[in-house]
Order: C-alpha cells, then structure tokens, then sequence
C-alpha cells in the first residue's frame, strides 16, 4: 500500500518517534522501565507536539493519532510505560537518541515560533539527558 500523503504521515509519526526513543533511553538508563513520572512527561511532550501539529493546520493522520492527542494524559503514559518494560522494544529504540534529540530540538523551535501558546518546554522535556548514551 502506498501512504497517499506521507509527509503528513512523517509529521503526525515524528513526535510518537520521539516519545519511542526517549521513554527508551529512559527505560536503559533504569535498567528495565522508566519511571511513571518519565512517562508522564514523555507523554505531556507528544500531545504538545501533536497540538503543534494542529496549530500548523494539519489534520493529525492518520484517526488513531488524534484520539491518542484528545485522550487524558495518563493513556499514553500507561502505553510509553508499558512499552520501556519490553527489553527488546527498548534495545532497538534506545539507539535512536541522537534522532529523538534532533527532532525534539526542531519540534520546540517550531513551537517557540508558533502563532498560538505551545509550551516548548514540554516539548524539550522529552529529550533525553545528556548523561544518556
């Protein structure tokens, strides 16, 4: 199947990448899952930037993105939870960490410039820690 509109697939997926990654890394670092706190504030980072996201005019895409943004915050910290618990899940994804930086970076600048009120701080509270490897 061909994504018909795939950079605003790549859009709507970066912050979900970022979120993968750091609760990651933050999953190594504790030796087998991260924090409930880490993961609450991962997940506060990726309905910041989905709101971002929205405050571009972009529809998030696809459906599932965008009941992931509406829900309480604690779902997706249960699911980023959840996930840094699955060892395989997060070898492979902690590799990503100079990406999950790079995107975060970009994401709170975009937010700093935004029109509308983004809190760029939740966004960079998602980077993993410099101490990370």
């Amino acid at each position: 199947m061909i994504e018909p509109d795939m950079l605003l697939w790549l859009s709507c997926h970066a912050p979900m990448c970022v979120a993968f990654e750091s609760i990651s890394v933050a999953g190594m670092r504790r030796g087998g899952g991260a924090s409930w706190e880490e993961a609450s504030t991962i997940a506060l980072g990726m309905q910041t930037c989905f709101a971002l996201i929205r405050a571009g005019g972009e529809p998030l895409y696809p459906a599932g993105k965008a009941r992931l943004a509406a829900s309480p915050r604690w779902v997706p910290a249960a699911m980023l939870w959840t996930i840094s618990r699955i060892p395989s899940f997060r070898t492979l994804l902690a590799e990503g960490i100079n990406e999950c930086r790079a995107l975060a970076d970009i994401m709170a600048q975009v937010a700093k410039q935004s029109v509308q009120h983004i809190d760029a701080a939740s966004i960079t509270a998602m980077k993993p820690g410099a101490g990370d490897r």
